[in-house]
Formats: structure tokens, C-alpha cells, sequence
């Protein structure tokens, strides 16, 4: 069971199987309901930031590319959960709605104060028009790990990368189209 990191204090679980009722359970519908009660405590804050975010010079709409960044914790305790970073492709250095979604990478991070870690994902680039984006990375996006600060969670490349289309060529057929 996971207990989002914001809850803390007393706390009962309920446990219900069966909740639709779709099971005859023959004089058995009274046990269907459990209760456990917690006592849910914050853990120590820990601060993650993004850097060192590598994008290839070139990419081609349709075909597969790597982009690798760094999670660090900044902060002075140590952190651990589940964790989901998404990644876009941005025509400046500042996210908002209308960047375009490269891929999102989620999966469980341990990190003690001030280590860092690499993470790489694949992705399929996506159609957008020809040109010079930059890689923007959010962490953290479910609000898993229990920070300091949580608004240095988004970073953006260095770099450009230069987004470009395959020429295609007019009456060669091919096998792929």
C-alpha cells in the first residue's frame, strides 16, 4: 500500500474485498470489510533537482533517440520511493501546456544526501515542426518523494537539439509506407 507523503497523523485503512458484490458468498457478505489503523509519520525532507541533461544534436520525427539527465538530492536527508519524471521538447527554457511530450520514466530512487543518479530513456520523437527545441525534465511529478522545496524540480538542457524530418522522395515506393 502506498501512503502518499502529504498524510501523516492518525490513519484507517479499509480494506474491502469483493465491493461490487459480484461474488454469492452464502451467509459470507459480513467478512468482506477489514480495518487497520496507522499512525503515519512525514519522513525527513530530502530536496531532488534536475542537471546534465544530454540530448543528441539531431533527431528525426518517427525514429528512436536517447536523452539521459541527472536526479540529485540536494537535500540534507535521504530519500526513497517511487518516482516519475516526464520529459518535453520546449521551443524555449520554460515549460507550459503546450510542450510537447517526449516520454516519462517512473520507477522506485534511493538516494542519500547529495548523490546523484543517471537515468536514460528512449524515445519515439514525436511530429512536430522542423527545428531547434530544447529537452525540458519535470521530477517528481506525483509528489512521491517529501521535499524541502519542490520547485526546483524542473530543469532544461543546455543544448538545442535539431528536430528534423526524413525527405521523402516523389514516385519511390517503399516498403515501410
Amino acid at each position: 500500500i502506498y501512503i502518499p507523503t502529504s498524510f501523516s497523523g492518525n490513519l484507517i485503512l479499509i480494506f474491502k474485498t469483493d465491493a461490487s458484490n459480484a461474488i454469492y458468498e452464502y451467509n459470507g457478505e459480513t467478512n468482506n470489510i477489514a480495518l487497520a489503523f496507522i499512525i503515519a509519520t512525514l519522513p525527513p525532507p530530502a530536496d531532488l533537482i534536475i542537471s546534465d541533461i544530454t540530448v543528441p544534436n539531431n533527431a528525426t520525427v518517427g525514429e528512436t533517440t536517447t536523452i539521459a539527465w541527472t536526479v540529485k538530492n540536494i537535500g540534507p536527508n535521504p530519500t526513497n520511493g517511487s518516482m516519475k519524471d516526464i520529459l518535453y521538447l520546449s521551443t524555449d527554457t520554460i515549460w507550459d501546456i503546450s510542450d510537447k511530450k517526449l516520454g516519462e520514466k517512473q520507477d522506485m530512487i534511493s538516494l542519500v544526501s547529495l548523490q546523484s543518479t543517471t537515468r536514460t530513456l528512449n524515445v519515439n520523437m514525436p511530429g512536430v515542426a522542423i527545428g531547434d527545441y530544447y529537452v525540458i525534465v519535470r521530477t517528481d511529478m506525483l509528489n512521491n518523494i517529501y521535499e524541502s522545496n519542490d520547485t526546483n524540480n524542473t530543469s532544461f538542457s543546455d543544448e538545442t537539439m535539431y528536430v528534423d524530418m526524413e525527405k521523402l522522395q516523389f514516385n519511390v515506393t517503399r516498403q515501410d509506407t
